[in-house]
């Protein structure tokens, strides 16, 4: 009996079991080498998490410091690393829409690119039963400072892909979670920034 391009052969009704034979194979064709599968490739993760699980992509942020308006120098000393994160990344564009009489819609200009829109989701994870109060404090200086966040400063392995080097944040929070102590949830919003150089011409 033939079904499909296979030929079954024996007794399918009886005892004896039956055996597939391939158009031009022979009867060995159902041997293992047959139906190999192509090597998997697997990404090497960066390290392990508190819970032994890989890391593929994290946000890190390395101290550095910045200047206020009065003068004061104020120090991110420790920088912080976070394990447990999600991006999204979304791309606007800088179109000008001029509306003509008479016609409907509007005529489109592309101008440039325009920022990338960031928006950052994760926890800090404390690795006993404590509220990991230094962590979280270290962040919160993070987002306040009112600068960007130097290039040399912010590693992102999944920004980096995008050319994303600095941002800026634009809001932040921080929610509690019902029925645990050892880790706290956040949500920023940021935009990409290319930073600027100006140059004094002396006179």
């Amino acid at each position: 009996m033939t079904v499909g391009r296979y030929t079954i052969s024996g007794s399918v009704l009886g005892l004896v079991k039956p055996k597939l034979f391939r158009p031009g194979k022979g009867i060995e064709s159902n041997k293992e080498d047959e139906y190999k599968v192509g090597e998997l490739i697997q990404d090497e993760a960066e390290r392990t998490s508190l819970f032994g699980t890989p890391v593929f992509s994290n946000l890190e942020i390395k101290p550095f410091s910045y200047d206020t308006l009065d003068g004061e120098n104020i120090q991110i000393s420790n920088g912080i690393i976070i394990d447990t994160v999600i991006f999204t990344v979304t791309q606007t564009k800088n179109i000008i829409k001029t509306p003509i009489q008479g016609r409907n819609g509007t005529v489109k200009e592309y101008v440039s690119d325009g920022d990338y829109l960031i928006e950052i989701s994760g926890a800090i994870v404390s690795p006993d039963r404590t509220y990991p109060q230094t962590e979280v404090n270290e962040l919160i200086q993070i987002l306040k400072a009112p600068i960007a966040i130097p290039a040399d400063s912010l590693i992102s392995e999944f920004l980096n892909w995008f050319d994303i080097h600095s941002i800026v944040i634009e809001s932040y929070d921080f929610p509690q979670t019902e029925g645990t102590r050892n880790q706290q949830e956040f949500r920023i919003s940021a935009v990409s920034d290319i930073p600027v150089e100006l140059e004094i011409d002396e006179f």
